[in-house]
């Protein structure tokens, strides 16, 4: 079976890394992957793009610059028709209110993932954006969530809901988790300035939107008056790194 999976662009991401890591297991249940971006080939949405090459994806882009783009629709049924899949998988938020449409209009099925918690803490507008295509998305062929957190959050968005919601967990390969030999395990660089022994909580993310630095940031002083010397490790690049290390105080380490 052929799939062909439309992601709003190549960005540095968990959800572009799913694909890759998908694609690694593919053809042990017959699947033939295909991944395309939605979005232009720029510098700053390419960055995930040597992780698909390597995992034996070939990427594409569809060449859509915003969400209201006149051609947008077309330029999407004629990808999916060019690739010759059996089904579309749409992932994230342009692409859950664009692709559904293009899917239809080619006769293909179409499921959708959206892989964030939604916030009720947004612009007018980005609350709308998120109920136009969670109401695009579920008229497919299912509309998956990947915790019931991010279900339920979808819900008190936009009210009712349709049959053809699912949630279901993305899988983890723990073979890649596996403990490494104690002379093997890596140690943190030097120049972290984390001290021996100090207890320490990670966040590994990018750092954008929406996932939720800030709040880990204002809320460690308080963390800290429980716990003295703890350090709170961010891990990870992203648009947001300078302003979340503007606001962080002491015992907030970047790496």
């Amino acid at each position: 079976m052929k799939v062909l999976h439309v992601i709003d662009s190549f960005s540095f991401g968990g959800a572009e890394r799913l694909l890759a890591n998908l694609n690694r297991f593919a053809p042990q249940v017959g699947l033939d992957l295909r991944v395309a971006s939605l979005a232009p080939c720029t510098p700053e949405r390419t960055q995930s793009l040597g992780l698909l090459e390597e995992a034996g994806l070939r990427p594409t882009f569809v060449d859509v610059h915003r969400l209201l783009q006149p051609t947008a629709v077309a330029r999407l049924r004629r990808a999916i028709e060019a690739s010759g899949c059996d089904v579309v998988h749409a992932h994230l938020g342009y692409s859950a209110a664009l692709v559904p449409l293009a899917a239809r209009r080619a006769g293909i099925p179409c499921f959708t993932t959206l892989h964030h918690v939604p916030s009720g803490d947004v612009s007018w507008t980005e609350r709308l954006k998120e109920r136009l295509w969670t109401r695009s998305a579920e008229r497919g062929a299912a509309l998956i969530f990947v915790s019931e957190a991010a279900m339920e959050a979808a819900r008190s968005l936009v009210g009712q809901t349709r049959p053809s919601w699912r949630v279901l967990h993305n899988g983890v390969d723990l073979s890649a988790l596996s403990p490494p030999d104690p002379a093997d395990r890596p140690r943190l660089p030097r120049d972290l300035a984390v001290p021996a022994g100090a207890p320490v909580v990670s966040i590994v993310a990018a750092l954008r939107a929406p996932k939720g630095h800030e709040v880990a940031i204002r809320a460690w002083p308080q963390v800290r008056a429980a716990a003295p010397g703890a350090v709170l490790l961010v891990v990870g690049d992203g648009p947001h790194l300078s302003a979340l290390q503007s606001m962080a105080g002491d015992g907030v380490v970047f790496a």
